[in-house]
């Protein structure tokens, strides 16, 4: 069939404790093997306390409860990460790629990379970030610990721009196509995908595919299938569970340089959007930026300029960060806002 192009329109912890203990027997010295196998019967009995009577027991409870319970909380407390105080005094970065690969988990290593970066670059300090692939985690954290800058997905911004008065500054180029396919010959015609499996990243944001990637085609119909793994929904495409999967540019040439795309056909085609946007969180139409945020941004201007810097973006899917040409944000933003009022109204009906 042909292809139809619309046109309106970015890591693992391991904690090891070690305890050891010397025990003076009675007359005996323990033996030394067993230090590093597992103890023995006798010492087990040394280290054992007195058995106490009920009485004692009771008398215990009462007096050691309440601080073993503040000592536990104590001790939960500190194993928390630094992010997650609110008013930890710290500059807070956000990285939200809604559907990409990976976890929080996996992000860690490159997300210290990236902290410690922006601290020897700039005067900024206690920088910690957090990544999330699914929006509504990132919201959550958010929400406990409001960052000061944020490196987030064009769908995200879009609609939350307002909420959590986000004020764009740079995006990430180049700007990258969306693609939906399919098995060849299985679906007549993009308007047959109506009501039918779709599976793919982009549909953890299915405002931002209906209304700027692909504002032609009815996704706002089909039964979605978010998925943070493109390899096993393709493998799942071509044994019929899914009817199309939308894929980003990235992974529309990583699957065709290894053959996969063999098989398959292109249904559509987005124009090119921008993956990224870095932007600032808490601005008004009226407020200043602050210093801290303009190192930020000018820190991240300048990631191309040096060794570590360009291994960052090669992490994070990118060549640079550029300003965004304010009237094609304008634009975009105009064109979300005005395809989310009827969702809106629908929403006030029911």
């Amino acid at each position: 069939m042909n292809k139809i192009t619309t046109t309106d329109s970015v890591l693992p912890a391991h904690e090891s404790n070690s305890i050891s203990a010397s025990i003076e027997s009675r007359g005996e010295s323990p033996r030394r093997d067993a230090l590093s196998t597992s103890v023995d019967h006798r010492r087990r009995n040394l280290l054992r306390p007195p058995a106490q009577t009920p009485v004692d027991q009771r008398s215990n409870r009462r007096k050691t409860h309440p601080g073993f319970t503040l000592a536990l909380a104590l001790a939960l407390f500190a194993f928390l990460p630094a992010q997650a105080t609110a008013n930890d005094g710290g500059f807070r970065l956000a990285l939200v790629q809604s559907g990409y690969p990976g976890s929080s988990r996996a992000a860690k290593g490159f997300l210290e990379t990236f902290s410690s970066y922006l601290m020897k670059k700039t005067s900024l300090e206690k920088v910690s970030a957090t990544y999330d692939n699914v929006p509504k985690d990132a919201l959550e954290k958010i929400a406990k610990a409001p960052p000061k800058v944020g490196v987030v997905s064009l769908g995200f911004y879009l609609k939350h721009r307002k909420k959590l008065g986000l004020r764009a500054h740079l995006e990430a180029v180049p700007a990258e196509k969306y693609y939906i396919v399919a098995q060849k010959g299985k679906v007549k015609s993009l308007d047959s995908l109506r009501h039918s499996a779709v599976a793919g990243g982009a549909l953890y944001e299915p405002e931002y595919l209906h209304a700027i990637v692909f504002p032609a085609v009815a996704s706002d119909e089909w039964k979605k299938e978010p998925t943070l793994r493109p390899t096993r929904a393709l493998r799942k495409l071509t044994r019929g569970s899914y009817s199309a999967l939308v894929i980003n540019g990235r992974e529309y040439r990583s699957f065709g340089s290894l053959g996969k795309l063999q098989g398959l056909e292109t249904l559509a085609e987005s124009k090119p959007l921008p993956m990224a946007v870095v932007v600032s969180f808490g601005a008004t139409e009226d407020s200043k930026e602050s210093p801290k945020v303009a190192e930020f941004v000018k820190a991240l201007r300048g990631l191309k300029d040096d060794k570590d810097g360009t291994a960052i973006l090669r992490t994070m899917n990118c060549e640079d960060f550029r300003p965004p040409v304010a009237e094609q944000l304008a634009a975009l933003e105009k064109q979300f806002d005005a395809r989310q009022k009827p969702v809106e109204k629908d929403a006030e009906k029911n």
